[in-house]
């Protein structure tokens, strides 16, 4: 049985390009993603896979309730053993939408 994939989300800058390989080894997932770069006629393998976005907080609850784990780059980063200066954003964090 495939891993379920995960889409990991933070604002843009905060490492998530550069560290999604190590995260997705981390994590045991075989392929990397930038979710933006998806659409109808790209659909990579839906399971197994790590994508990576940037995506307002609505639209990572409509992701979520579609079936994705979701998790933010923090937690990603920390599980991968990576050093980010980036702080905490969760997806409940009382913080604006951000832009697309």
């Amino acid at each position: 049985m495939r891993k379920q994939s995960v889409v990991l989300y933070g604002p843009q800058g905060c490492g998530k390009t550069r560290n999604g390989a190590a995260i997705a080894k981390a994590l045991g997932l075989k392929a990397v993603v930038e979710f933006d770069e998806v659409s109808r006629d790209n659909v990579p393998a839906a399971r197994g896979a790590l994508y990576l976005t940037n995506k307002s907080k609505a639209q990572l609850r409509m992701l979520e309730q579609m079936g994705f784990k979701l998790m933010p780059y923090h937690e990603g980063a920390t599980r991968a053993g990576v050093k980010t200066p980036y702080a905490h954003f969760a997806i409940n964090d009382p913080t604006p939408e951000q832009p697309q």
